[in-house]
């Protein structure tokens, strides 16, 4: 995955940027992601994947350790015990995804550089980067344990299992919403 991540972000990305413009590919690179995040527990009505499987037999056993699966009867659950339409769903929606978020990161970071100046930019980048690795940090044990409370307590929608997907779903719409609110200015560094 990192084989194609790394070209894709030095080469592919600013191609795309440079010729579509920073807003409109923030906006269009984050309207997929909302989609899919939407989407995916979705998919678990309609029959794609399997519901016992996604509501009975797997729980998360440890809030914080989310390759930690068990059974109901509290047998631990291996790789090959997750249906293939489970690993066909997963896949096919991480794979655009990890590509989505390498553009946009890519057009966070320039517009973060761009509305900089030259002399404030190594400053402000760190800064972002920092906030950045404080949201990868603690996003993931938000979400997992809000996952798993809303599995828990079984409750009927919106605080059912596609709980979280939906809260991830509103977020990117925010951040659509948000790129309509940057200046034009923004597309072109500062000297």
């Amino acid at each position: 995955s990192s084989l194609t991540q790394i070209p894709f972000a030095l080469f592919v990305a600013p191609l795309i940027i440079s010729h579509l413009g920073l807003r409109r590919c923030q906006r269009i690179f984050l309207v997929p992601i909302a989609v899919l995040l939407f989407l995916l527990p979705l998919w678990s009505r309609v029959g794609f994947v399997e519901q016992s499987f996604l509501h009975s037999k797997a729980s998360t056993t440890s809030l914080t350790n989310a390759s930690s699966l068990s059974s109901c009867d509290g047998a631990s659950l291996g790789i090959t015990d997750i249906p293939q339409t489970v690993w066909v769903a997963f896949l096919s929606v991480y794979m655009p995804v990890t590509l989505l978020r390498i553009l946009l990161f890519t057009t966070y970071t320039m517009g973060v550089s761009n509305s900089s100046k030259l002399q404030q930019r190594a400053t402000v980048l760190s800064a972002a980067q920092s906030g950045a690795s404080l949201v990868r940090l603690i996003g993931p044990i938000v979400s997992a344990n809000v996952y798993a409370w809303s599995i828990a307590t079984g409750l009927k929608w919106p605080i059912d299992a596609s709980f979280i997907w939906t809260v991830g779903s509103v977020q990117m719409i925010s951040l659509i919403v948000t790129s309509f609110l940057y200046p034009a200015e923004i597309e072109q560094a500062q000297n």
